[in-house]
């Protein structure tokens, strides 16, 4: 079985994000204590946050959306490149 490398960034407040898209943000609902049992959150952010991938529907309105995607379509061999501070638009000299 071929071994899979999960690349995700943690994200948290002040993960890069595109100008102008929606920041991280986080705010407790619940915490535990003598009233609560369990600690629940709400969380804001963009699809864009951290490693992912653009469904076809974002840029294409007859696109499919990304849970139409196979999965196998992100399995197999890659190059992992960090890119995270060159800016706001990532260009070939960056990689």
């Amino acid at each position: 079985m071929p071994r899979l490398w999960d690349i995700s960034p943690t994200i948290g407040p002040g993960v890069p994000v595109f100008p102008g898209d929606t920041p991280f943000a986080q705010r407790w609902t619940w915490t535990i204590d003598e009233r609560c049992p369990v600690n629940v959150s709400e969380i804001r952010l963009s699809p864009h946050t951290g490693a992912h991938t653009d469904a076809p529907l974002h840029y294409d309105s007859n696109g499919a959306a990304m849970a139409e995607v196979p999965i196998d379509t992100y399995l197999g061999r890659c190059r992992v490149m960090h890119a995270i501070d060159v800016g706001p638009l990532v260009e070939p000299m960056h990689l």
